[in-house]
């Protein structure tokens, strides 16, 4: 009996695929580095292929060599795409994870796009990193070759009200145990131009060509220049597909694939013109999902006079005890 193939962690719906497409800069962007990349001698593999959008373009573009992996079941719908495309003979899909596939010869091409809201996403990285060590010929090109990791200082009191301060809202209970832990979750959403207190800047580099672990760590540094309460770090990135081919995800487009996350403050922080922040930014890879930390130190002054406050925040901490107990070596399950 054939082995069936790895069920994926998470599936996307035909809707979220349908986003995914809908994206301009994206989808302009992918097009153009694919184009500018692939000749009549190319073997591409598309790796998290989906409904195959970027084999089937690949086979458009002449490439001499097509495969696309996906473990989800949408590649049913690649293969019928192929089909109303008359591409059936110029393309491969194969349903399993790329970690778990080998061919014959070396990719000249390895597209891919399994980043989440950041590329610091499930097993994105690592992913990268084997297709890079065992499917790409040494002078090969990979799509996405870099991305940079942004973050930006934000004011947004309707989102830190909405998502936080509804525990406060009981003047009759002490609910200080459920907001703290709610203070270390990551916050997800769009963030508006307007919300930004300073513009986005790079706190990390993730360069595909030589990165070999998946964790990331970095810090913001900002003078604020202006009064303002600030809410947390709001955190996307840029990303560079080839020469001259770009694009950003902060602040968010309407009509954007990715979102932002939100890294909140313990505590709003009430700032005066040329206070200092600095928040050190931590991101480790643990099993399937990354643990943050965002630890936030604000000074009166850009001289740092006297300390205004001082964060130390993890999404670990955003985990219920009991679940954390859970993971422990000596848990019994009763």
């Amino acid at each position: 009996m054939p082995v069936p193939p790895p069920i994926p962690p998470e599936s996307y719906s035909l809707v979220a695929y349908g986003v995914m497409l809908g994206d301009g800069a994206r989808a302009s962007a992918y097009s153009t580095a694919l184009r500018n990349l692939i000749t009549s001698s190319s073997f591409v593999i598309d790796i998290g292929t989906g409904p195959g959008t970027f084999a089937l373009l690949a086979c458009r573009l002449g490439a001499r060599r097509v495969v696309g992996i996906e473990p989800d079941d949408v590649i049913e719908v690649a293969r019928e795409t192929a089909a109303d495309n008359d591409l059936t003979d110029r393309v491969e899909f194969i349903q399993d994870v790329s970690t778990g596939v080998a061919f014959d010869e070396r990719a000249d091409v390895v597209v891919s796009d399994l980043r989440g809201a950041l590329p610091l996403y499930r097993q994105h990285i690592p992913s990268i990193i084997d297709a890079r060590e065992r499917l790409l010929a040494p002078t090969g090109s990979l799509i996405p070759r870099q991305d940079r990791l942004l973050a930006a200082v934000v004011t947004d009191a309707e989102r830190y009200e909405r998502s936080l301060e509804g525990w406060r809202r009981w003047p009759e209970l002490d609910q200080t145990r459920g907001r703290r832990l709610a203070a270390n979750a990551l916050l997800s959403g769009r963030l508006r131009r307007e919300s930004l207190a300073c513009d986005p800047v790079c706190w990390a580099t993730l360069d595909y060509r030589t990165i070999d672990h998946p964790n990331v760590a970095g810090s913001l540094d900002y003078v604020a220049s202006r009064a303002a309460t600030a809410h947390g770090v709001g955190l996307g990135f840029e990303a560079t597909l080839a020469d001259g081919v770009s694009f950003s995800t902060l602040p968010s487009r309407p009509d954007s694939v990715y979102g932002n996350l939100l890294l909140p403050f313990e505590e709003p922080l009430d700032l005066e013109a040329g206070d200092h922040v600095t928040v050190d930014i931590r991101a480790s890879l643990v099993g399937d999902d990354y643990v943050w930390r965002w630890e936030t130190t604000a000074w009166k002054g850009a001289d740092r006079a006297s300390e205004i406050a001082c964060y130390s925040q993890s999404n670990l901490h955003a985990v219920l005890p009991s679940r954390l107990r859970r993971l422990t070596r000596d848990h019994g399950p009763s």
